[in-house]
């Protein structure tokens, strides 16, 4: 089982934790089915009260935005589902082309630079860049968490306009030189 229904989780404590994998088969299935299912076989079940919460962002969701979003489309809830499909299916195939993009445009690193062809990150769309480098970050350990949009568009504008240089969170640098890009970790 893996993609929407399979979430690897982020290393916990210094990677000393790692490997994990949240797995969610009923993902799709609706509550209402749930509960009429084990009403069926004469199940019992417990509510979290949690669920009801809405001090979490998940349950006002549930509770307050989808019910006013129903009374414009009243099959909103199919119409997210498909969303969400098309969405995985895009980003299955960004990341795919992503992951090709940066074996193409890696070059021999040294020491702590990483280094990339400038023309290879510029022929390939926008996106598709986007997530190469994220792919790199990724790869490399580079703190991901304080990378915002702005700071991931400004790193493709470096990659694929000859834009300079710009510093990244966690002492990330990256320059344009020529035909080739240089990112390297200070520390």
């Amino acid at each position: 089982m893996g993609g929407r229904f399979c979430r690897q989780l982020p290393s916990l404590q210094g990677g000393a934790i790692s490997g994990l994998s949240i797995l969610r088969p009923l993902l799709t299935v609706s509550r209402v089915d749930v509960l009429a299912y084990l009403a069926e076989i004469d199940q019992p079940h417990r509510t979290d009260s949690t669920n009801a919460d809405t001090k979490f962002t998940r349950n006002r969701i549930r509770h307050e935005l989808l019910p006013l979003l129903k009374t414009f489309n009243p099959d909103v809830v199919s119409a997210l589902t498909h969303l969400a499909e098309h969405a995985t299916e895009a980003h299955e195939v960004i990341s795919f082309a992503a992951a090709e993009l940066l074996a193409r445009a890696g070059r021999p690193s040294a020491a702590n630079v990483r280094i990339l062809d400038a023309s290879t990150l510029a022929g390939a769309p926008r996106a598709v860049t986007r997530a190469a480098l994220r792919l790199l970050w990724e790869r490399e350990g580079w703190p991901m968490n304080d990378m915002t949009f702005d700071a991931w568009e400004r790193a493709v504008e470096v990659a694929c306009r000859n834009a300079g240089a710009c510093d990244f969170p966690g002492g990330i640098s990256m320059r344009s030189a020529g035909r080739v890009v240089q990112i390297a970790s200070r520390k």
